[in-house]
Parts: structure tokens; C-alpha cells; sequence
């Protein structure tokens, strides 16, 4: 009996795990943010009231980086920045004004955020298509 449940948990102990599809993107959206020009400060910074994907800098301005990824799926409707509703951009926000109170270094920059969006195809490996929207909010 105890062989018979070892031998149903050995494939789940073999797969071999992947990054999450947020995960990837957010990867994605960092190389793609880095090939632009952009210095990364934070990835995943994270206090009470939430999270902030990527803290990045460009010249004289702390960006802010929220990270959309979606699977590809030729059917989808909707743009991927639907998710970002009223609510979750009042978050941001105040994420961004905590961030920025919390490291004096970055007071004298100006503050904007921005919106990465991200698209994977089936395979996990390639982004199909990568949007930013500067300023977003």
C-alpha cells in the first residue's frame, strides 16, 4: 500500500519545476527595461500593504514598474492592462510614496509609474510581445 502511494507521488517528484508565468514576465520586463536604459533598484519590494513588481531609475526619475503577464492565446479579449483597476492603482501609488519615504536616497527624484505588460507563448521560453505604457498613472 505505502509503495503504491510512493509510486503515484514519484512522477510529481521528477517534473521539473518552471517559473511561475508571473515570474517569467517579470523577467522579461526587467531585460527588456534594462536594454532600455533603465537601472534596477528593487525587484519584488515588499511592505504591509503590498508589493511592488520592479523599483527601477532612468536619469532623474524613480520608476515604478507594474508587471501584467498573460499567456498567449490568439481568442483573448481584453488588453492585458484591464487587471489594473481603480483600486489597484490607488495601491500603487501609495506603494510608490512609501517606497520613496522609506529610502531618503531617492527623495530628490521625480516619481512615475509605469506598466509593463508581457505576453508568453505555450512554451514558456519566448515573449510574444512585451507593452510599456510610461507614466501610466
Amino acid at each position: 500500500m505505502f509503495l503504491r502511494f510512493l509510486q503515484c507521488l514519484k512522477p510529481k517528484l521528477l517534473k521539473p519545476k518552471l517559473p511561475s508565468l508571473g515570474k517569467r514576465g517579470e523577467s522579461e520586463a526587467e531585460k527588456f527595461l534594462l536594454g532600455m536604459g533603465f537601472e534596477l533598484i528593487a525587484r519584488n519590494w515588499r511592505c504591509k500593504i503590498g508589493e511592488i513588481d520592479l523599483v527601477m531609475k532612468k536619469g532623474d526619475e524613480l520608476v515604478i514598474v507594474e508587471v501584467k503577464t498573460r499567456q498567449f492565446c490568439p481568442r483573448a479579449k481584453g488588453r492585458i492592462f484591464d487587471p489594473v483597476d481603480m483600486r489597484k492603482q490607488r495601491k500603487l501609488k501609495k506603494l510608490a510614496e512609501i517606497f520613496k519615504m522609506l529610502h531618503a536616497q531617492y527623495k530628490s527624484l521625480s516619481l512615475r509609474i509605469d506598466l509593463v505588460g508581457v505576453v508568453i507563448d505555450d512554451s514558456h521560453k519566448n515573449p510574444v510581445r512585451i507593452e510599456h505604457i510610461q507614466s501610466a498613472l
